[in-house]
């Protein structure tokens, strides 16, 4: 099991709309999930994450959209 420290919670929201706001951004509907991810995930790993937590796959899921509100206290891997 990874380090807590190398972990970052992530809320998962789907079936509702993004709103755009003066301030930035929000979504219509509370989040579905909140789970915690590496800070090393790529982006394939995370998209098939995504799709495993939604119980969903490619073909009826095109667009996913990211938000970030980060803090950061260190250096992120992104791959």
């Amino acid at each position: 099991m990874a380090n807590f420290e190398e972990n970052m919670m992530v809320a998962l929201y789907w079936g509702g709309e993004i709103i755009s706001e003066m301030s930035g951004f929000r979504y219509n509907k509370g989040a579905r999930m909140i789970i915690s991810m590496s800070i090393s995930t790529s982006y394939v790993e995370l998209v098939a994450m995504l799709h495993e937590k939604m119980r969903t796959n490619s073909e009826n899921i095109q667009n996913i959209h990211a938000h970030f509100k980060v803090k950061l206290q260190g250096l992120l891997n992104l791959k």
